[in-house]
């Protein structure tokens, strides 16, 4: 009986003490990337000794990171150390919820904070290679630590570019001049040197882009005249959908060339008397991309023409002609006047661009008029001989005023009416048609009204003159020919 009860008591105890044991918990492992923030549950592997009962926890504690209680079975964890990463670790406390609150014990959590890899975004011009230090915006480094690079992995099946690693922090991109533009991107593998396991990825983005290709132009520009280009006519763009815009101009023809809308320019000449040659130099950008330009220069020559020169023959009281320049391109000018038969009087007038030739009366003679226009370019001399004839009063004077010439101008057949004219008809001879060098072209006899043919000349001025019967000219008037 004695041993029965002591087996009893035996029990008892043994019951009794394990009933007062308190809850086993085990140790937690967690992975994180620095800064997240994570929900755990800590009694998920731990063990309950009293049947009936719960286990809740109750308090945490310790860490680098800011741990808190959430419910009875959850912990809210954010690792707030923006330079920690590696190992951390906190205590939480779990107890029996009813029936043995006070029976507790403390369990370990470790969380492993990886580094952080953050993304990275380049913009690369075609055929360009650029050194890349992809860690430069990762996690920061704890003390006597620091992150390496560890691979590269390609995630492009284009393949527009290759990339090497380059010791811990740099990478080196290349394209392939496979004219691809566009994305491009490649992953690399950011590692802890203390801790090598812990690593994390980032993406590189590269944005391949063609720059616009401006070819350069040219243009000859005459003066006084101005001259307009299309700058982009010659030029190349690679972004699809895209275009160019001329969106400065500069150098030394500047300041007389004027941009009109996106590729147009004119050109000025700076000064009227100024030849040689200049250079423009105009800037292209993409719409989209207005930092993305190309430039290319205008190769200006300005040259100064040939002075024109050119003048008429204007009659006036019978007996002055005037010879003036009508479009004289020049510096200067300068008249010559040879009096081939007789001899008249000249005179230059003002800016010397008028000159004066007088018969006197009763008198007639033919002149070689010449005028010549110089500029640095060279010079231009044109001639014409003229027949100059000054009729005095008398019986022997013509109105001119009053003889009629019909249609005048003409274009087929001219009418010529002498019964005004203030001679008598018996004592004119002929009606002639000359040139302005005095050369008959025509002559028909004399009469009241001659009916004169003029559709075999040729369209300009000719002068209508009568001749009497010795021979000695009566009068002159102007007739115009058109066709």
């Amino acid at each position: 009986m004695r041993k029965l009860y002591v087996l009893f008591l035996l029990a008892f105890c043994a019951v009794t003490a394990f009933a007062q044991r308190p809850p086993r918990p085990l140790n937690d492992t967690y992975t994180i990337t620095r800064l997240d923030s994570v929900g755990l549950t800590p009694l998920s592997n731990d063990s309950n000794f009293i049947a009936g009962d719960t286990v809740c926890l109750t308090q945490v504690y310790g860490g680098h990171g800011w741990a808190t209680v959430a419910d009875c079975k959850h912990v809210s964890y954010q690792q707030t150390d923006r330079g920690f990463y590696g190992r951390d670790t906190f205590f939480y406390v779990s107890c029996y919820s009813h029936l043995q609150p006070t029976l507790c014990d403390t369990g370990r959590v470790f969380m492993t904070i990886r580094p952080r890899a953050n993304n990275d975004t380049i913009a690369l011009m075609q055929y360009d290679s650029l050194w890349l230090k992809p860690m430069a915006n990762d996690s920061n480094k704890v003390v006597g630590d620091s992150l390496c690079l560890s691979s590269l992995l390609r995630t492009t099946a284009s393949r527009t570019g290759w990339s090497v690693l380059r010791g811990c922090d740099s990478v080196k991109y290349k394209t392939l001049n496979t004219g691809y533009w566009g994305l491009d991107t490649f992953r690399y593998k950011a590692c802890s040197r203390k801790i090598p396991t812990l690593c994390d990825t980032g993406i590189v983005i590269v944005n391949l882009y063609f720059p616009p290709r401006t070819f350069d132009d040219s243009a000859v520009l005459i003066q006084p005249d101005t001259v307009s280009l299309r700058l982009q006519a010659n030029d190349s763009i690679y972004i699809a959908n895209d275009s160019i815009c001329v969106t400065s101009i500069y150098g030394p023809a500047a300041s007389w060339a004027t941009l009109y809308g996106c590729d147009s320019i004119t050109v000025h000449p700076p000064d009227f008397h100024i030849s040689g040659t200049d250079t423009l130099y105009y800037v292209s950008c993409y719409t989209t991309q207005p930092t993305v330009c190309d430039t290319s220069a205008v190769a200006l020559t300005v040259s100064l023409p040939l002075p024109g020169v050119d003048f008429t023959y204007e009659e006036s009281g019978h007996c002055l002609t005037t010879a003036q320049d009508a479009s004289v391109l020049s510096d200067s000018v300068h008249w010559e006047v040879t009096y081939i038969s007789g001899n008249g009087t000249d005179t230059t007038w003002g800016n010397t661009n008028l000159i004066t030739i007088q018969a006197t009366p009763d008198s007639a003679f033919q002149a070689e008029v010449c005028l010549t226009a110089y500029n640095p370019s060279g010079d231009t001399t044109i001639c014409y001989t003229f027949w100059i004839e000054c009729i005095g009063s008398g019986i022997h004077d013509m109105d001119i005023a009053a003889v009629h010439v019909y249609p005048n101008p003409a274009g087929d057949m001219v009418s010529i009416d002498l019964t005004q004219a203030g001679a008598t008809i018996s004592s004119l001879a002929s009606v002639e048609v000359s040139d302005l060098t005095g050369r008959v072209l025509k002559r028909e006899a004399a009469n009241e009204i001659v009916r004169m043919s003029v559709s075999d000349l040729g369209a300009g001025l000719y002068l209508l003159g009568c001749t009497d019967q010795a021979g000695i000219s009566r009068g002159i008037a102007k007739l115009q020919v058109i066709h």
